[in-house]
């Protein structure tokens, strides 16, 4: 099997962190065919970075494209670009550790029906300390799981073949490339739906997601938005999937008041939860609805002192 991967990193004013995400790809103990950064009209010092410390680099590309587009538009863009018969990517402030390529090979080599390999993850702060040593998520290889968010396709952690890419994104409902959040949710429950067990979750902890100021939790009213968009546009898609649909919309209805509470909008997180409630009632029995619950009780800096998580 030719294992070349395209690694696409989609960036848009992270020059802060964009050496940290560029470096982490290049020190792979299995190089990457080309590491193409697809530069999402940055207005910060993205362009100098890239040309005066890559500039140089055999393997990268710098894409600059002349209008904000948003993050899905992007990573699609480097996607088409790629050459290479497999696709990862890299958000441009996470790292990989130097082994990740290395480890989702030898699961393609292992399991040639394979079609795409998803690792876990830990979580680092803006200076780069572990705050998290790994969220883990394991797939049983029912849908429900990744449309209640159980698996996350999180883009740093997906190496995928790329033709299984553009089955996947030929399906998404035309206006798609105006989500600014919730892209990720639509892929995963699209590639787990459409190919099944051949999707593998492995247990190796191999990314760092970043977790910072800038990111989209803090824009929870768009993000709660776009995610009740990308519910729409799943069930749509994926019409067999519809008697899911009352319970999944409450699932996200109650992530979103999540992200409303930790952006401090606690009143609009209590009316999101009753909205997802009030959307499928039999939905309290979900383990979302009560953690939700228990976070809206209590606010971030009370949990902090107590040593809760967040």
């Amino acid at each position: 099997m030719d294992f070349s991967v395209s690694v696409i990193i989609p960036t848009y004013n992270r020059a802060r962190f964009l050496p940290a995400a560029v470096d982490s790809v290049l020190s792979q103990t299995c190089p990457p065919s080309e590491v193409i950064v697809v530069d999402d009209a940055s207005t910060d010092d993205t362009p100098t970075l890239m040309r005066t410390r890559y500039g140089d680099h055999p393997s990268v590309r710098y894409i600059r494209l002349e209008e904000n587009h948003g993050p899905d538009f992007a990573r699609n863009f480097g996607a088409r670009t790629g050459s290479a018969p497999f696709l990862a990517f890299v958000d441009s402030d996470d790292v990989w550790l130097p082994h990740h390529l290395e480890t989702v090979r030898r699961v393609f080599m292992e399991n040639p029906d394979t079609v795409a390999v998803l690792t876990q993850r830990g979580q680092i702060d803006a200076e780069g300390r572990v705050t998290r040593d790994v969220v883990p998520e394991f797939w049983s290889g029912t849908i429900l799981d990744v449309l209640l968010k159980r698996v996350i396709f999180h883009p740093p952690c997906l190496v995928i073949r790329k033709d299984v890419w553009s089955s996947i994104n030929d399906r998404k409902p035309l206006g798609s490339f105006l989500w600014k959040f919730g892209e990720d949710y639509f892929i995963g429950v699209a590639c787990a739906h459409m190919y099944g067990t051949r999707v593998r979750v492995i247990p190796e902890r191999t990314v760092w997601v970043r977790a910072h100021e800038s990111q989209s939790y803090h824009s929870a009213l768009a993000l709660k938005q776009n995610l009740l968009f990308v519910v729409d546009a799943i069930f749509e898609t994926f019409p067999e999937l519809r008697p899911l649909k009352p319970m999944v919309r409450s699932a996200n209805l109650y992530h979103a008041a999540y992200f409303l509470w930790r952006t401090g909008r606690w009143r609009e997180g209590w009316q999101t939860l009753g909205e997802g409630l009030r959307s499928y009632p039999r939905s309290i029995l979900l383990r979302d609805f009560w953690i939700t619950l228990s976070r809206l009780l209590l606010p971030p800096g009370v949990r902090r002192l107590w040593g809760l998580p967040g």
